[in-house]
């Protein structure tokens, strides 16, 4: 009827039914419908279809109520649920999707030897991989993903880690599956949930991934394709899925404190809500439990604990229900009430009684005797004019350790550091010359036996500005996965290896004549199996060519002794606790760096 005309025809319907495609008649079966019947057995269809609905779920009944007409029913449907049809045609139905938000969320995925048992892979009851990535299809099914401000965006990562007696320091292991960018349609989350690999030997070749539950919530917090890539102003949320306590040795090497508990709190301390889901701790191991339970703020509300993963599908609606609903409780209530109480009345009382007597007298006496006395002693001795020579041709080369230690952060704190000595040093075409290379290596989880690898960040020819220099060092990438650089899985710490690369490629393209300076940037010992790179034999290496080197190590993993060899110079000699205290020896370093130059 809405079709055809008919003066009887609901209107409401028409605009719907001109959507769905429905004209002058529709064919069903080989035999030609007459409009009227086929949009009246449509409307029969879906009245009967959503008093079903309304039996087994009062969610369903928001619009309609049983005791309506079927026209009444089917009017209400279509109006409410305008893709039913349309998705006969082959157009998605957002309609069923329950909740629309604006949400980042990232499933973080304990991918260590455990979770696959017995290693079934594939196999229902067996794999907690697969298992995992179907709960999270499920959760997905119930979301509005999408590009806009409005919808929720998918990230999902998976972590293990290796022995660390094997393999220190690169000991953590996690791998993106999606990035949040990208997991902005159900289509494309499923596909990376399919591809989804186990980090037990197969594809990834760890022979007993451990679980490093705190380094992996660290690594969410820090990788580009994970919460750093969040929209600003949109709630974010972490559904971490493990099945075992922390084993990571941390506290036994001396490392940052990668505690779960200590991670999770920086996660919500950056307003990220986390959810744990807690599979295989058993009852009696209280550590276990304890430390499942400090990932979150209410156990309660944002904690489950399942027997096996195949029981993760009885939790796929608390999950979506607790992601719909739940919005992180802004703070400023106690701001602005005791704000104003005390500011106006003690301040006019005592303020014009001490003014008015002792301020004459004490006031002439220590003003003008020792603000003349320490103005002139210090304010030369910083100035670095003096020590500045340009037109004095110098070749210097940054050689910058990207092991595994490194990561990415302290990549950026490198460059950050780097530009501000090097904003002390006299640039230019006749002057000094500005060389960064970027070294690691291979070997068996890279499938390579000691092989050494380097990144030219900077020849030396191109690095005569400072707005050059800069640009370089902005565009470093670590070695290691999850910064779009190399992206190799376990990069080594061949120092030797890159003394003799900058003596062997770098140097030599050069000035002739020019001074020479290698400033070697680590923070640890190199761990080269290969006898021909000794670090204190390349270091002799260099001096016998006249270039003069430089050590800063950084952290408490370097190795003294080593620094020494490589400077042969204890005024050449430079050490920092930690990456972020490395602006602290910006003076010290350009200082002796121009010192130097100007000999």
């Amino acid at each position: 009827r809405a079709v055809e005309g008919d003066k009887y025809a609901n209107p409401r319907l028409k605009p719907f039914a001109a959507e769905a495609g429905i004209r002058n008649r529709i064919c069903g079966g080989g035999t030609m419908v007459s409009s009227n019947f086929a949009v009246a057995f449509t409307v029969a269809s879906l009245s009967t279809a959503w008093a079903a609905t309304c039996r087994s779920s009062s969610r369903s009944c928001t619009l309609a109520e049983e005791g309506d007409l079927s026209e009444v029913h089917a009017d209400k449907l279509l109006q409410s649920k305008a893709g039913t049809l349309v998705q006969q045609l082959g157009e998605e139905d957002f309609s069923k999707k329950r909740c629309k938000k604006a949400l980042d969320l990232v499933f973080l995925v304990d991918s260590s030897g455990s979770v696959v048992k017995d290693g079934k892979i594939g196999q229902a009851g067996y794999d907690g991989i697969m298992e995992t990535a179907n709960f999270i299809k499920d959760v997905v099914k119930d979301l509005t993903l999408g590009t806009d401000n409005k919808s929720t965006r998918i990230g999902i990562g998976q972590f293990s880690g290796r022995k660390w007696e094997d393999t220190f320091p690169n000991h953590r292991y996690e791998t993106v599956e999606i990035a949040l960018s990208e997991g902005t349609t159900e289509e494309a989350v499923n596909k990376a949930t399919n591809a989804m690999k186990w980090h037990h030997k197969g594809h990834h070749k760890l022979s007993d991934p451990m679980t490093f539950t705190g380094e992996g919530i660290d690594w969410v917090l820090r990788n580009k394709a994970m919460f750093p890539s969040a929209r600003e102003n949109i709630q974010k949320m972490l559904v971490i899925v493990t099945d075992g306590k922390s084993n990571s040795k941390w506290k036994d090497y001396d490392q940052a404190d990668y505690s779960p508990r200590k991670m999770a709190k920086k996660a919500r301390d950056k307003e990220i809500d986390v959810v744990a889901i807690g599979i295989q701790f058993p009852p009696a191991d209280e550590a276990a439990i304890k430390e499942l339970e400090s990932l979150v703020d209410d156990p309660e509300k944002q904690l489950f604990r399942l027997e096996e993963y195949a029981e993760l599908k009885k939790v796929v609606e608390k999950i979506t229900t607790y992601a719909c609903d739940t919005t992180r409780a802004p703070t400023p209530l106690p701001t602005p009430v005791p704000t104003p109480l005390p500011t106006p009345e003690p301040t006019p009382e005592p303020t014009p009684l001490p003014t008015a007597e002792p301020t004459p007298s004490p006031t002439p006496l220590p003003t003008a005797q020792p603000t003349p006395l320490p103005t002139p002693v210090p304010t030369p001795a910083p100035t670095p004019q003096p020590t500045i020579c340009f037109k004095k041709p110098t070749d210097l080369i940054f050689l910058v350790d990207s092991s595994g230690s490194v990561g990415h952060k302290n990549v950026e704190y490198t460059a950050r550091f780097l530009k501000k000595v090097v904003k002390k040093l006299p640039l230019g075409a006749d002057s000094t010359h500005v060389g960064i290379v970027q070294f690691s290596g291979l070997d068996k989880y890279d499938n390579e036996d000691n092989k050494f690898h380097h990144t030219l960040e900077q020849p030396l020819k191109h690095g005569t500005t400072l707005e050059k220099v800069n640009k370089a060092l902005d565009g470093m990438k670590w070695h290691g996965k999850g910064d779009g650089g190399t992206e190799l899985a376990d990069p080594m710490t061949y120092t030797g290896e890159g003394i003799n690369h900058v003596l062997q490629k770098e140097f030599p393209r050069g000035r002739r004549g020019a001074k020479k300076i290698l400033v070697i940037l680590t923070d640890g010992q190199s761990n080269s199996r290969n006898g021909d790179f000794k670090v204190d034999k390349m270091a002799d290496k260099a001096r016998s060519q006249r270039i003069v080197v430089l050590a800063v190590g950084i952290g408490k993993d370097v190795h003294r002794p080593e620094l020494d060899a490589m400077a042969g110079n204890d005024d050449h000699v430079f050490q920092s606790d930690g990456y972020s205290g490395l602006s602290k020896l910006t003076a010290k370093l350009s200082a002796e760096t121009n010192a130097v130059i100007c000999k």
